[in-house]
C-alpha cells in the first residue's frame, strides 16, 4: 500500500490519481491545512484511497498511521 501524505493537495492528489489509474490502494494523510476533503472524495470515486485526518507534527497521529495499515511506500508531499 501506498502512503501519500499531503495527498488532499495539489500535487499530492494529481500523484494519487496516477497510482489509482494503476490500481494501487492508496493512503492519504492530511491534516487538510491546505488540502479539501472534496479532493478525497473525488479520489475515492477513482479507487481504494483510505483517509486519515492527522498531522505529521503529531507524532501519535503518524504512528497510528503505521500501525493500522501496511505500507510498502511513501510519498512526502506535505
Amino acid at each position: 500500500m501506498i502512503l501519500i501524505t499531503g495527498g488532499a493537495g495539489y500535487i499530492g492528489s494529481h500523484c494519487a490519481i496516477n497510482f489509482l489509474k494503476s490500481g494501487h490502494e492508496i493512503i492519504i494523510f492530511d491534516n487538510l491545512e491546505n488540502g479539501h476533503i472534496e479532493t478525497i472524495e473525488i479520489l475515492q470515486k477513482l479507487g481504494k484511497v483510505h483517509f486519515i485526518k492527522g498531522d505529521l507534527k503529531n507524532l501519535e497521529d503518524t504512528e497510528n498511521v503505521f500501525k493500522t495499515f501496511e505500507i510498502d511506500t511513501v510519498i512526502h508531499f506535505a
